[in-house]
């Protein structure tokens, strides 16, 4: 049973993301509510949408009382979009066409260590976000979703008082930046990121209070990143690439850097004991859809920034799946 639970691991997700993409838990946040009302608000069948339900109590998200009524549990309140730690973006994002469709093709990815991403939609996964923005509008909701947890974790588990100047590589919509500058009301910050990204940081920016303190700036950071800023963070970036890409986004910081400059990659280091299971099926997840990009141990990450100039000063651990890489200029 362990191993057919295991096996039924995509229905689970399926089922998830579904009830994510409906709404259900923000339906509901005010109580309880049966599967026929929630069908009728949703505009589902109330057959189909009772099941859901009864699945998704099994998994431990969802409650059922008497007369067919379900509650959303402590777990549950997770999918909530209204909470200051929903994974909804994500989960969302876990059932979306473009990350479901190239697991289909997992095999692919495996055979011939190229991406399966690649594979079923016939170009790299950020040239169809680019070219996609329901797509890009998916995965954008997600790496927003996932920081509420992950910039948390970063905040508690590094000191940023003693940097004036924070520059965040590829910081989507400045989530984590954001929540950064509001526990350190002296520093300054870029959010960095292409102009399709950025485009639409503005608004979370001004949410949390931080706008006057960052400057937004597009660009690729395969020509370039913001110069003069004591020390460049990047979460979730350098395990989209290979390594010889990865260097050139390292050596790019590296220039633009003050002399004695922190690098900060926020990264699953793979023989980390925070990295755990989540840690090697992320590594998966890269293999299927990204340009060939990893997860890596301390000794890749290591001998990684070596060669882009950088000398490995610590890692710090998260209280999740994370660590912080830090490099100094060398």
């Amino acid at each position: 049973m362990t191993l057919m639970n295991l096996l039924a691991g995509k229905w689970a997700s399926q089922a998830v993301a579904v009830a994510a993409e409906f709404r259900v838990a923000d339906l509901l946040r005010d109580g309880s509510k049966t599967a026929a009302e929630l069908a009728q608000a949703t505009t589902t069948s109330a057959d189909g949408m009772h099941r859901l339900l009864r699945a998704l109590t099994g998994l431990g998200l969802c409650a059922e009382s008497g007369q067919r009524r379900f509650r959303l549990t402590r777990l549950g309140q997770h999918l909530r979009t209204d909470v200051s730690q929903s994974v909804a973006g994500f989960a969302r994002f876990v059932g979306h066409d473009s990350t479901w469709r190239p697991w289909g093709e997992f095999r692919h990815a495996v055979r011939t260590a190229e991406p399966a991403f690649d594979h079923v939609f016939g170009m790299p996964v950020f040239e169809y976000f680019r070219k996609t923005p329901d797509a890009n509008a998916a995965f954008q909701g997600a790496m927003t979703s996932v920081s509420t947890m992950e910039a948390v974790w970063v905040v508690d588990a590094f000191d940023f008082a003693r940097i004036p100047n924070l520059v965040d590589v590829a910081g989507g919509h400045g989530l984590l930046l954001a929540t950064v500058l509001a526990a350190h009301r002296k520093m300054r910050g870029v959010l960095f990121d292409v102009a399709h990204v950025v485009a639409d940081a503005k608004g979370l920016l001004e949410e949390h209070g931080v706008a006057g303190r960052c400057e937004v700036v597009a660009g690729s950071f395969f020509e370039s990143v913001p110069e003069g800023a004591d020390a460049y963070m990047m979460k979730h970036i350098i395990h989209d690439w290979d390594d010889e890409r990865a260097m050139q986004i390292l050596l790019n910081c590296h220039r633009a850097m003050k002399p004695g400059g922190r690098l900060l990659v926020i990264d699953v280091v793979l023989d980390s004991k925070a990295a755990g299971q989540y840690g090697q099926l992320l590594d998966l997840e890269m293999l299927t859809l990204t340009p060939r990009g990893r997860e890596r141990t301390k000794a890749e990450f290591t001998a990684l920034l070596k060669r882009a100039g950088f000398t490995l000063r610590r890692i710090t651990p998260t209280a999740g799946y994370l660590s912080i890489v830090e490099g100094t200029r060398s």
